[in-house]
């Protein structure tokens, strides 16, 4: 589409598939939340991360839920998957045929998948990657997992290979000859990425696995802790400032404001909040110096209509912003939406406190479902009195395809 174009554009975003031993389901003979998705005929879909869980496994028997429908216990069943946990102790880093065997089996298992496959037919994908198609809140270019796994032989290995197969399995269409050395692990192409789709869609896909600093590192005012890293944080900026499209749509990875982690008391938090837990060493293990200085330069340039969708944390949420960070009296709003999960661990009850350093509303949350985000950009109605705006209306539909009550959120162009 050029820059100039201007027509309905609809879309979907998710992740988290397959994971905590929620597989592809044997009574309905796979993922068909991938069918309620294509029922919608978006333009494309958005594959947000975690399109794999290569630190887990799928066995015959998965988890024993508490479903709300039928009020009582059931046992998950799977079609099984004969692969094994890329975490599992037993298995050699450095045995290079045997990881790189676990991690195309992941994929195989997955994109297998008949309902998935069908709706790859018909629907464009982007694909962005989050730290399950490695291991769990990794990061590319560290020298080791985590502060538990110090004295592991084979990180770099793992985080190569993970990458290969994500790259083989999603193909990216852009070259980067130039930022080849970024992480040092073999990078001929970035995932970090934009398009345009007409006068009032640019869509944004960031990476925040590549570049990031250590987790547990403190995120001080005067640190160099880094999500983004210093080359994508300067493009993502440029981009923003060049966009002339109405909305700005950034795709990341990781939340807000939502607090991540495992044992991040010790390890460190996974995303950019700090989180409300002030009496451990958590609060201090943010990425929000970083995330700070990207919102401090929205407000300074007076971009507007930025939307960030995002998944990980398995549940949805619908989160508004608004903040003056460069003190001119003049307030910067931003949505956040998020997702998911697809098919894993359902969380979100009871709904987790909201890190408050940029000062969040929520607008919308629930848990204990399987879901996806849905976005229609459109012209509004004849009776309203914004109908020549373009639109932004998101919800979540669950698994059925059916709008969740309460996610309806109709956004004007300032």
């Amino acid at each position: 589409m050029t820059t100039n174009s201007s027509s309905a554009i609809s879309f979907i975003w998710s992740g988290d598939l397959g994971g905590q031993n929620y597989c592809r389901n044997a009574d309905e003979g796979g993922y068909s939340i991938f069918r309620s998705m294509q029922s919608l005929n978006p333009d494309f879909f958005i594959a947000n991360g975690d399109m794999i869980y290569a630190d887990g496994t799928c066995t015959a028997q998965g988890p024993i839920f508490f479903n709300n429908t039928s009020n009582q216990n059931i046992t998950w069943t799977n079609i099984p998957g004969d692969f094994k946990s890329v975490g599992d102790p037993s298995v050699d880093w450095n045995n290079i045929t045997e990881i790189r065997s676990i991690y195309t089996d992941h994929w195989k298992y997955n994109r297998n998948d008949t309902y998935f496959k069908d709706f790859l037919r018909n629907v464009s994908m982007y694909s962005q990657w989050d730290d399950h198609e490695v291991i769990n809140d990794f990061g590319a270019k560290w020298p080791y997992w985590n502060l538990f796994s110090m004295n592991r032989q084979g990180y770099p290995n793992i985080v190569r290979e993970g990458r290969n197969a994500f790259l083989y399995y999603s193909p990216l269409d852009i070259d980067n000859n130039n930022n080849n050395n970024d992480t040092g692990n073999n990078h001929d192409k970035h995932i970090y990425r934009s398009f345009n789709w007409g006068k009032d869609l640019d869509l944004f896909l960031i990476d925040a696995r590549s570049y990031r600093s250590q987790n547990h590192l403190a995120d001080t005012p005067d640190s160099n802790k880094t999500m983004l890293g210093d080359k994508q944080l300067e493009w993502l900026k440029q981009e923003l400032s060049n966009s002339n499209a109405t909305w700005k749509v950034i795709s990341s990875d990781i939340p807000i404001s939502i607090p991540t982690g495992s044992n991040a008391s010790i390890l460190g938090r996974d995303g950019w909040a700090n989180g409300t837990e002030t009496d451990n060493y958590s609060y201090y293990t943010g990425f929000e110096r970083e995330l700070t200085h990207l919102l401090r330069f929205i407000d300074e340039q007076d971009i507007r209509n930025i939307v960030f969708i995002t998944t990980d944390v398995h549940f949805p949420a619908f989160i508004k912003y608004n903040f003056d960070l460069n003190n001119d009296g003049n307030i910067t709003e931003i949505y956040e939406l998020v997702s998911g999960p697809l098919n894993a661990f359902r969380l979100g009850v009871p709904f987790p406190q909201l890190d408050g350093t940029f000062n969040p509303s929520l607008l919308y949350g629930e848990g204990n479902i399987f879901n996806f985000g849905y976005v229609r950009i459109e012209d509004g109605r004849e009776d309203d009195d914004n109908n020549d705006k373009p639109h932004l209306i998101a919800e979540i539909r669950d698994e059925n395809g059916i709008a969740r009550p309460g996610s309806m959120l109709d956004l004007i162009p300032q």
